[in-house]
């Protein structure tokens, strides 16, 4: 009786799995090594010319991890953690995020035309993640304002915990230990580099995070 409760245990829990999920679509080996190579030079360069002041507005910012130094992120387009305000005039915003350069543009005209992201769901807005040796992020859940899908670029080779928020007790619930070492939840790894996330329905509503890892890794999230 023990052994079959364990089994039905095991069922569930697989169920439960498959749909949590359900919703993400992982795509691999989608950009050659030179097109790779070329995407990592661009977001290098905009890396450097955001600690050099050259981008203009809040398009280049740093995340306050209580560490000696903050993690660095480069946004484009709409702004993922809230809407631009315009003021009285309706004309000119009140702040200022540069647009989506034209080769992110690119990678997003692509994947709609491989029917990876929908034509409605055309992404307004992007964010570069950059992560040193050791950095990780905290569990994040997608902003309610944002639709879905979310995408995910991988330009380096990572390793993503998804689950539920960190307060829980289930199988899904993701736990650390303070240093982005995550465990239980679902962990993908590894996230082979020019790999594509798609994250749609309940896994877009998912907390997910970037585990430490010993080397750099970059991260592109497209979003509408």
């Amino acid at each position: 009786m023990e052994f079959l409760k364990r089994a039905v245990s095991e069922v569930l829990k697989h169920e439960l799995e498959t749909c949590f999920m359900k919703g993400i679509k992982l795509y691999e080996n989608l950009i050659t090594v030179e097109k790779l190579s070329r995407l990592n030079d661009f977001v290098n360069e905009l890396r450097v010319a955001g600690q050099n002041g050259k981008l203009s507005g809040e398009t280049f910012g740093s995340y306050n991890q209580h560490t000696r130094k903050n993690r660095e992120f480069i946004q484009f387009g709409v702004p993922m953690f809230e809407l631009i305000k315009v003021d009285e005039t309706n004309q000119f915003p009140t702040r200022y995020i540069e647009p989506i350069p034209t080769l992110l543009q690119g990678l997003i005209e692509e994947a709609i035309q491989r029917n990876w992201i929908p034509k409605d769901r055309r992404p307004n807005g992007c964010i570069i993640n950059f992560f040193d040796e050791g950095e990780y992020s905290h569990p994040f859940v997608k902003p309610p304002h944002l639709d879905q899908p979310i995408s995910i670029l991988i330009l380096s080779e990572s390793r993503m915990a998804f689950g539920d928020t960190v307060l829980g007790g289930t199988s899904r619930t993701i736990l650390g230990d303070g240093k982005g070492n995550y465990r239980r939840g679902f962990i993908l790894s590894p996230l082979k580099e020019g790999s594509l996330l798609i994250l749609n329905g309940i896994s877009s509503d998912t907390v997910h995070a970037m585990c430490a890892s010993p080397n750099k890794r970059v991260i592109i999230t497209f979003f509408k």
